[in-house]
């Protein structure tokens, strides 16, 4: 939302946490994630980073297109609109999650290899 005013200091601002908390989500969330699915980290962790990757190549592009139909302050607005929609997402499923554990148990050729 700050790179979305149109002043240069608050926009500075806006891009030095917009670049922080952008690169460093997904190493804050590795963690979380086998933490809960400890019994299929690598499944799961794998799952993350395919969800990551789609929005790292699809959310350039949408966001080139709001900028060509609509201009850069509605493309920044949209931008922190979805990031803070994607942050209660976050926080609604860790209030689901909490003390529940993996939701799918490990496949039993799974356990054996590691037995």
């Amino acid at each position: 939302m700050l790179l979305a005013v149109p002043v240069p200091a608050v926009a500075a601002i806006g891009l030095a946490t917009a670049l922080s908390l952008g690169w460093g989500w997904p190493t804050a969330l590795y963690p979380v994630v086998m933490r809960y699915w400890s019994q299929a980290a690598a499944r799961t962790t794998g799952f993350v980073s395919i969800g990551t990757s789609v929005g790292a190549s699809v959310g350039p592009v949408v966001f080139g297109v709001v900028v060509a139909s609509r201009g850069y302050s509605a493309a920044w607005a949209a931008t922190g609109v979805l990031s803070l929609c994607a942050a209660g997402f976050l926080i609604a499923a860790q209030h689901t999650m909490t003390g529940h554990g993996p939701r799918t148990p490990a496949p039993a050729a799974t356990i054996e290899a590691h037995e």
